[in-house]
């Protein structure tokens, strides 16, 4: 997913000159604004949720893996983004060509697949909750484990085709050429992208529903569970209803409104992410399958999806009651 793929045709007229001037319209501009309040604002994220340690299940531990990658993605893709926006030729040498190649591919390949972890929890919750009750908190060195297996699974789709695949950035853009092995990155492209975007606009109407389902049941188990009418029956009731401690119930409703919230968290950063990413993807996926080149659909893409690493650790804040109150306390 290469933002100066589109710029070799242009870069042809301005070599022929030999001298280029910055080209600072709208994307430069406005990314060079996004860069520094995308890193503050996962930052800021990122910390509460790390320090705060009374209970880690492990849907906080693949938001802390989504706020790494967004964080990642801040300091390395965006600042060269702006870079290659605003020089048609490569101004950065070699190594920062392949420091930009590489995050393209790994680091953007991390942050989808970050939404996809964050997806099979969901789906794990709505069904089979009661195993998922019982095991979340333990299941936290588990996530962690699989949260390494994710990187490492993006570097094992994504290296390979960077040793393979020349990088041109001498008096053109940063790109590789990917023409060269067109197969292999097909491959990347539908295992990274293409594959597990489809699973996240499929997965979001699943969830809902599933989650629907199982509250309409609820409510309809409630009202037709039978009621205790004997006299002896109603004492002995009403003191085991007593015996539950007031930590229980706080605990419990706790455990309402963090899955109240992990829902709605979920929901909203999921389906931010299909539609920014969506331009994006269809554009690269047109562009490694059948070569063409749709610039304004890229400029519209990249301006999208730049803004998902700002949208997502506001949200978080927003939505969760314990971002908003852990600090404080």
């Amino acid at each position: 997913m290469d933002v100066s793929f589109t710029n070799r045709s242009s870069c042809e007229n301005i070599s022929a000159s030999g001298t280029e001037k910055p080209h600072w319209t709208f994307l430069p501009i406005f990314l060079s604004i996004l860069t520094p309040l995308a890193v503050i604002l996962n930052c800021a994220v990122l910390v509460p949720l790390v320090i705060n340690q009374r209970s880690q299940p492990a849907f906080n531990i693949y938001l802390i893996n989504l706020t790494i990658s967004n964080l990642a993605y801040s300091v390395t893709i965006l600042p060269f983004d702006i870079v290659s926006s605003v020089h048609i030729n490569w101004p950065l040498g070699y190594g920062a060509c392949l420091l930009f190649q590489y995050s393209i591919w790994a680091i953007h390949g991390c942050i989808i697949h970050s939404h996809i972890l964050l997806t099979l929890n969901r789906l794990w919750a709505v069904f089979l909750p009661v195993h998922y009750h019982r095991a979340q908190v333990k299941h936290f060195r588990v996530a962690v484990v699989v949260c390494l297996c994710m990187w490492v699974y993006v570097n094992l789709v994504a290296v390979p085709g960077l040793t393979i695949t020349k990088i041109v950035f001498e008096r053109s853009p940063c790109f590789l050429d990917i023409p060269s092995h067109p197969r292999y990155w097909q491959v990347a492209q539908g295992l990274l992208y293409d594959s597990t975007l489809a699973f996240l606009a499929l997965a979001i109407p699943v969830v809902w529903y599933k989650r629907r389902h199982r509250r309409r049941n609820r409510v309809v188990s409630a009202m037709n569970a039978p009621h205790p009418t004997h006299s002896r029956t109603v004492q002995s009731f009403q003191q085991s209803t007593q015996q539950v401690s007031k930590e229980t119930q706080a605990q419990m409703e706790r455990r309402v409104v963090n899955e109240r919230s992990y829902f709605q968290v979920w929901l909203v950063l999921t389906s931010v992410t299909v539609l920014c990413w969506a331009p994006l993807i269809v554009f690269y996926a047109t562009a490694v399958f059948s070569g063409t080149v749709l610039q304004e659909l890229m400029e519209a893409g990249t301006a999208l999806y730049s803004l998902t690493p700002l949208i997502d650790p506001i949200l978080i804040t927003i939505i969760m009651p314990t971002m908003r109150i852990g600090p404080l306390q």
